[in-house]
Formats: C-alpha cells, sequence, structure tokens
C-alpha cells in the first residue's frame, strides 16, 4: 500500500468571499442580474445556492513543486505562490 501527500489550502471565508456573497443576496433582492466581476469570480455560478458556492469556493489550489534529496521525497510550497485569501493550509496524507 503506498501513501499519497497532498496539500490543501482554504480561502479566508470572511474575506473576499464573504463580500460576493452579500453582492450576489443584494441582486437577489433587488431582481437585478449579477454583475460580470460577480459571475467571473463564482466561474459562472453565481446562481447556485450560498452553501453550494461556500463548499465550492472554499478550497483554493496551492502550487506545489514535487522535492527530492538524498532518499527523501516531499512537496516545496513557494510563499509568493500562496494566493492572498488563504486562510489555512491543510497537509494530510492518504492510504
Amino acid at each position: 500500500m503506498s501513501m499519497s501527500t497532498h496539500i490543501q489550502g482554504l480561502r479566508d471565508i470572511d474575506g473576499k468571499l464573504k463580500k460576493m456573497l452579500e453582492v450576489k443576496k443584494a441582486c437577489e433582492d433587488a431582481g437585478i442580474l449579477y454583475p460580470k466581476e460577480l459571475q467571473d469570480y463564482f466561474g459562472g455560478c453565481a446562481e447556485e445556492a450560498r452553501e453550494y458556492l461556500i463548499d465550492e469556493m472554499r478550497d483554493i489550489t496551492i502550487p506545489t513543486t514535487a522535492y527530492q534529496a538524498e532518499g527523501k521525497e516531499g512537496l516545496e510550497i513557494k510563499v509568493e505562490d500562496i494566493p492572498k485569501e488563504c486562510k489555512i493550509i491543510r497537509f494530510y496524507s492518504m492510504f
């Protein structure tokens, strides 16, 4: 059985995501179309329910590079590659 290591970034749901959800709700309450910026932010899925959007938008891809030296294997993350909205970086292994 082999093991794989994964890295998952989690978005700050109190940051830009929260603001965009507020804009979404305001548009719905006013009965107006979503602005392009909102559609782009949610990847064209702005019509979906709030809970769905939070689940979908919470994860952030963090670029990694394979590391191998002296019998060690791992992953490297360049700090400057971590998106600003990332609040948590989760490392986990799966068998």
